[in-house]
């Protein structure tokens, strides 16, 4: 069995295709405003009130074949609300390429809300959340590991120096004393996407670049590939790769 999730702003819905028809069913009618797949769970952004929400068992789910009752209907008992998550303004999900870990991090109105993914259950753990405050507007909301480090280091904004060099406005979840690190001055940019792909490698997509850098900002030089990708027409979207 193949599956697609599809995200709309009014619902979300779900592509399987079943030998020998394929079936599109409706999984929620409240707006969606996000959508992720981990392994056998979905998450998504959900409702007027912005809240996560978490669907297990996926496969087994779809593969349900009552005929009486709707996916709508019988993904209730699979559905949980994510707590704390109510008012969420922006999330994402980061990997940790030294553990494989992932973890799911969301802005709310009191603060950071980390969640941690935890295979026994297949599903996103509570961890913690930190109280602080965020610039709003919030337009960028993504995250890097460091090396022996317990949690993510959250990126809310890029710029680039004078020289040329990439500068990340970051907040520490790992520092009880000083979460914010000092924020560095220099032009903002609009990222479309941004994605650690490998220990020390960031990328980076722009409306008309994209690029490689290192965790200090610095173009990771390579033989096989450009580290500075630059392109004729303006981007709108970009998306991440599968991890």
């Amino acid at each position: 069995m193949h599956m697609c999730c599809l995200e709309q702003r009014k619902d979300s819905f779900s592509t399987g295709h079943q030998y020998p028809d394929p079936v599109m069913e409706q999984v929620s009618s409240r707006p969606c405003h996000w959508i992720r797949v981990v392994e056998n769970s979905m998450i998504w952004l959900s409702g007027r009130s912005n809240r996560i929400v978490s669907m297990t068992n996926l496969i087994l789910l779809f593969r349900s074949e009552s005929a009486q009752a709707s996916l709508q209907h019988r993904s209730r008992q699979h559905t949980t609300k994510i707590a704390d998550s109510k008012g969420c303004i922006k999330c994402c999900i980061a990997r940790n390429p030294f553990t494989d870990q992932r973890y799911l991090i969301a802005v709310v109105p009191r603060g950071i809300l980390l969640l941690q993914w935890f295979q026994p259950r297949h599903a996103f753990m509570h961890v913690m959340l930190f109280e602080c405050q965020t610039p709003l507007p919030l337009n960028l909301l993504e995250a890097y590991v460091v090396e022996n480090e317990e949690y993510p280091i959250v990126v809310l904004g890029v710029k680039e120096s004078p020289e040329g060099t990439t500068l990340f406005d970051t907040l520490n979840l790992n520092s009880q004393a000083s979460w914010y690190a000092d924020q560095p001055d220099g032009k903002s940019l609009h990222v479309l996407c941004l994605q650690q792909l490998e220990k020390d490698t960031i990328f980076i997509g722009l409306e008309r670049a994209a690029k490689f850098v290192g965790r200090n900002g610095q173009l990771k030089p390579s033989t096989i590939q450009a580290s500075h990708i630059t392109f004729d027409k303006t981007s709108e979207h970009m998306g991440k790769t599968l991890s």
